[in-house]
């Protein structure tokens, strides 16, 4: 049995952890929909603007990418 069997029959996940919990995600998108600068939100969330940017798309899309 290989280690990667193994350790997902225990329940075990490879990869990193989401920066973006499903709760950053709806904060993110009320503060931005309240007119809160996008610099302002990432900070306030601890992560880029890059990376806010890739999980609340610009507007006209409602969909988080599909990781």
């Amino acid at each position: 049995m290989s280690p990667r069997t193994a350790k997902s029959q225990q329940g075990r996940v490879g990869g990193r952890k989401r920066i973006m919990t499903d709760a950053k995600i709806r904060s993110a998108r009320k503060l931005l929909n309240q007119g809160t600068p996008p610099r302002e939100v990432a900070d306030t969330l601890g992560v880029s603007v890059p990376t806010l940017y890739r999980w609340v798309p610009a507007a006209g899309t409602t969909e988080a990418p599909k990781k």
